[in-house]
């Protein structure tokens, strides 16, 4: 059953793409919807760019080059673009030419239609996977049999230095340190 509202065919939207090799990479964008796949729990949306949100450094780095689902049931392929586009409004242009082609499969637990629906389940993503990679971090750098230039010797001398980093964001975020180091 879905317990999502859809958005129909036609329409303007936003989305959060990614590549198939970069899948914790999420790229936020305008769309159009060209398409809609229906699926018991969740459907997925055949898209159109029509703006990014991202820089073009970024974008050279996770989108321009990187394999993305295009149509639905057919593998994933990189998108050819001149190596020449040096704005994002040029790659835009690129993209929104009147005979091209270039879209992308989301699912529509990615897709909203407001962009600050974008904004808030953007933010509740990243925020989720920065936690979890700091989480790795302090897994990683911790280990008994490490002895690399990384090296903390216990958690709580990686949390006391992960402190000095992130004490002013903590309290932006208006949660107090136990709060912030319980999530970890």
């Amino acid at each position: 059953m879905i317990k999502h509202k859809l958005i129909d065919k036609g329409s303007v939207a936003h989305a959060l793409i990614s590549s198939v090799h970069e899948p914790n990479v999420l790229i936020p964008v305008k769309v159009t919807i060209k398409d809609i796949k229906f699926d018991e729990y969740n459907p997925t949306y055949l898209v159109k760019i029509v703006k990014f949100y991202d820089n073009i450094n970024f974008l050279k780095k996770y989108f321009i080059g990187n394999s993305f689902s295009n149509s639905f049931g057919k593998k994933p392929r990189p998108f050819w673009i001149p190596e020449d586009i040096k704005t994002v409004q040029k790659l835009e242009n690129y993209l929104n030419k009147e005979d091209s082609r270039f879209y992308v499969v989301v699912d529509s637990i990615h897709t909203v239609r407001y962009k600050n629906e974008l904004e808030d389940l953007f933010n509740k993503i990243q925020d989720f996977l920065i936690l979890r990679n700091i989480t790795e971090l302090k897994e990683l750098t911790t280990r008994g049999l490490y002895s690399g230039g990384y090296k903390y010797n216990t958690q709580i001398e990686f949390l006391s230095s992960l402190r000095n980093m992130l004490i002013g964001k903590i309290v932006d975020m208006k949660v107090t340190w136990d709060e912030f180091t319980k999530r970890l």
